[in-house]
């Protein structure tokens, strides 16, 4: 995927997320699969690499689950007190963690693929036609690069301080709820801290540069080749299919 032009890569993933949100039958999840799979094979992305994100929220993606299947109200299996499961809860449930984690891994799979200036020059062609509204299309697609190039370093900051708060209490008896929450207290703050010593290092950086948030649009990031026909077509044919009720 890294082979094709920076703001076709963004229309095929773009596609591809709102093809996800589109699939509501077997069949149509296995061809948003199957499209999945293919980029995965012909990016520069390891397996082990691919799955890492969807482990990062598995929490997250539990807490989903359980929200969804034990709060619904038709065809009730089993209810305790204000929980109920149902068969209608659990399909529903194992849907939209299917469709979080699949999207999860269509985004890292675009972010592993290209540079912050690749996302940003790509951004700011795809909403240029907002200006016409007047609304600052440069600033806002610096503002999502910058962003998304910060999270890998937050992510890595916070584990690093879990590591450490563990390491402290090591060979001591085993939290308490209260005390895990206030652990989780003592990593957010030094991250929001951080937070905004990096975004002051970085309007200091930009300043000293003469950074300006006008930009220009990159001729070279629209010129079309065989590969980026090929994929932008295959998938917009995909996306306009699912929405018409082609493909079920």
């Amino acid at each position: 995927m890294s082979r094709l032009s920076p703001f076709y890569r963004l229309l095929f993933f773009l596609f591809l997320v709102l093809s996800v949100f589109y699939a509501d039958s077997f069949f149509s999840n296995l061809i948003v699969l199957l499209i999945v799979s293919a980029a995965f094979m012909f990016s520069k992305t390891g397996l082990d690499d691919l799955f890492m994100p969807v482990f990062k929220l598995r929490y997250f993606l539990l807490f989903i689950f359980l929200l969804n299947a034990l709060f619904s109200q038709e065809g009730t299996l089993f209810s305790f007190f204000i929980f109920r499961l149902s068969w209608d809860g659990l399909i529903n449930a194992f849907l939209i963690v299917y469709r979080v984690s699949l999207i999860t891994l269509i985004a890292y799979l675009y972010t592993s693929e290209s540079t912050i200036s690749e996302i940003n020059d790509s951004l700011y062609i795809l909403l240029l036609p907002l200006k016409l509204l007047f609304i600052p299309v440069d600033m806002i697609s610096s503002a999502i690069s910058i962003s998304l190039s910060l999270i890998d370093e937050f992510i890595g900051e916070s584990e690093r301080l879990r590591k450490v708060r563990k390491l402290r209490r090591t060979g001591m008896p085993d939290n308490t709820f209260k005390e895990r929450i206030l652990d989780y207290k003592a990593i957010v703050i030094p991250i929001f801290i951080m937070a905004f010593k990096r975004a002051d290092e970085l309007s200091f950086a930009l300043e000293s540069r003469g950074y300006s948030a006008q930009m220009s649009v990159r001729r070279e990031y629209l010129k079309i080749g065989i590969r980026e026909l090929v994929a932008v077509l295959s998938i917009l044919s995909v996306f306009v299919l699912l929405v018409s009720g082609g493909i079920r």
